[in-house]
């Protein structure tokens, strides 16, 4: 039987595969459906598993057709997919340090600039603690959860002024980066 993990990997892989194609439409009904019967066993969660729909609108009141937009922690490119798809003639930066995803990025958006490292406050390498339980909890700095026993990782790390350069307006950023964003921003 395989492990959690090899389940992890192909979930991502399957929404990645969904994204910006013809059957993203369904990814996001069965996220929405799959919030929804959430919110009746947790209702105090309704916010927090509803925000994907809250993104999409407003993203569309922010962005016109050549906004610039920065990705800090892509992921799978679940909010690149739609920068892309509200401004498809700006320029995008993506910053993903986990290599496997950050392949899968380059391939799907060859038109992104994808840059594999994590943003904080210095240039150099960082420890990434890899969550068990989900990697979109993976992070500069450990969760402390009980029972729960990240892998650590070095992977670069770089700032946003080293990297983007910042010669031309950004509309948009987005940071993602689970407990790191004040480093994001020193």
């Amino acid at each position: 039987m395989p492990d959690s993990g090899f389940f992890q990997v192909a979930s991502e892989r399957l929404k990645y595969e969904c994204l910006g194609s013809r059957f993203e439409w369904m990814l996001r009904l069965g996220q929405s459906a799959l919030a929804t019967y959430k919110c009746s066993k947790r209702p105090e969660l309704r916010n927090l598993l509803l925000e994907h729909r809250d993104i999409r609108s407003v993203l569309s009141m922010l962005l016109s057709k050549k906004s610039s937009c920065i990705d800090v922690g892509a992921h799978i490119g679940s909010v690149l997919s739609q920068f892309l798809s509200l401004a498809p003639l700006g320029s995008h930066v993506a910053f993903e340090p986990l290599p496997r995803k950050a392949r899968w990025l380059r391939a799907k958006y060859p038109g992104v600039r994808v840059l594999q490292a994590a943003v904080g406050n210095t240039i150099g390498s960082a420890p990434l603690y890899l969550s068990p339980r989900s990697s979109a909890l993976n992070g500069l700095f450990p969760l402390h959860e009980r029972n729960v026993h990240p892998k650590r990782i070095e992977v670069a790390q770089t700032t946003l002024d080293a990297s983007v350069g910042f010669r031309e307006p950004v509309h948009l950023l987005k940071v993602d980066v689970e407990g790191g964003v004040f480093h994001v921003f020193q």
